[in-house]
């Protein structure tokens, strides 16, 4: 198995893996990732609050859904966390691309197809939401 991923820079490559469980792990650590980020820059002068809040929602909802991974620390949070909503957004969208592929491709021993459908669901509207932040 590949070394797992140690920063939102080194989840994009972990999702394109042809590895069910890597694709799983990664889908969970943006998830976490990403909740993280948003719940650090719900109360912000500038940001939405209400979007911020159905961007932790979604990624809570979504990171529920899938396997917990077997090794491993939480990906650390950046620095700057409203710099990053950009980047977890677009890391959400290829989570979304990522489930969806997995779902259509066959069956893992980890999750089934609706639920990786749903979860993949649950990453483009947590996408959504990072976007319209307003984060300068």
């Amino acid at each position: 198995m590949a070394t797992p991923p140690a920063s939102l820079d080194d989840l994009r490559p972990a999702l394109e893996s042809t590895s069910a469980t890597e694709v799983l792990h990664a889908s969970w650590e943006a998830f976490d990732l990403s909740l993280r980020v948003a719940d650090a820059v719900t109360w912000l002068d500038g940001v939405d609050e209400l979007r911020a809040l159905a961007a932790a929602r979604s990624c809570a909802a979504g990171r529920a859904l899938l396997p917990l991974p077997q090794s491993g620390r939480p990906l650390p949070l950046p620095e700057h966390p409203a710099a990053h909503t950009d980047s977890c957004a677009g890391v959400l969208r290829d989570v979304h691309r990522a489930l969806t592929d997995l779902a259509r491709a066959h069956p893992t021993p980890d999750a089934d197809d609706e639920v990786l459908l749903d979860a993949a669901a649950l990453a483009a509207d947590a996408a959504t939401a990072l976007d319209g932040l307003g984060v300068v």
